[in-house]
């Protein structure tokens, strides 16, 4: 049986009990929130609105429309595709159009225009679509593993899937982008695209919390308040190289 963790947080359990997490990282949220609603301080509510409605497009039941899409994609399938090889199981959800809520009617994004920008999105690590259209710059392209694409709406049947195959993926990587399609609107759109990716996207978090981690450890802050309920600073130090490795293993997704 596969199983499917949601989290903002790692966890030495995420790596050993789960098949596949999604990484759901507030601070990139809340810039989704920034850009999209104009909240300066977005709201609890905004922010969980973000993260479900980017969810619910890669993760609810798809029918394809088409041969060329596949038989449909369950979350068996899904968690088998993107978390196929045991080193990589951290994944990062991606949705376009984004669009202020009630402005749905007035958007009419092409297949061809979402698929790349989707795919700059990818390339440069980033969830938000800014206005300007120029993602975030990283110095190197952010690469998946895998990747598994989600088109819903209209006319799928004329939908070309050219775009999505500059996808950033690992040379090694084996069927490494699969695309799913179903009739049904989302959110109101006539077109919106998902993707959810095994990527080098989550670098940034595993760094900040591996650090800032250790130097906690090093100085013994709230040791006391863990010893009290079981966790010893062996098991915390084991846990720090477990993350470690983690993230030295999506570091060298660049390396070949």
């Amino acid at each position: 049986m596969h199983r499917v963790a949601l989290t903002s947080a790692w966890s030495s359990d995420v790596a050993s009990l789960k098949d596949l997490a999604v990484m759901c990282e507030n601070e990139q949220y809340l810039q989704l929130c920034r850009v999209l609603l104009g909240q300066e301080r977005p709201s609890l509510d905004s922010l969980n609105s973000a993260m479900s409605g980017n969810l619910v497009r890669v993760m609810m039941p798809c029918k394809s429309v088409r041969k060329l899409y596949g038989p449909g994609c369950s979350l068996l399938h899904l968690t088998g595709h993107l978390a196929a090889h045991p080193l990589y199981r951290l994944c990062t959800v991606r949705a376009l159009p984004q669009v202020v809520k009630g402005a749905e009617a007035f958007t009419s994004d092409s297949w061809t225009a979402l698929q790349r920008r989707m795919v700059q999105l990818c390339e440069a690590g980033s969830l938000v679509d800014r206005p300007s259209g120029s993602p975030e710059v990283r110095s190197t392209r952010c690469r998946a593993v895998s990747a598994s694409a989600f088109l819903w709406g209209d006319d799928l049947s004329e939908a070309s899937l050219e775009p999505l195959k500059k996808m950033p993926l690992w040379q090694h990587s084996v069927d490494g982008m699969q695309v799913h399609a179903d009739a049904h609107h989302v959110g109101g759109l006539d077109r919106s695209l998902g993707c959810i990716s095994n990527c080098q996207a989550v670098l940034p978090a595993l760094s900040s919390t591996t650090s800032r981690a250790t130097s906690m450890l090093r100085a013994s802050a709230y040791l006391h308040q863990y010893e009290r309920y079981g966790l010893s600073r062996e098991e915390m130090s084991e846990a720090i190289l477990v993350m470690l490795q983690v993230q030295h293993d999506y570091e060298q997704l660049s390396s070949d």
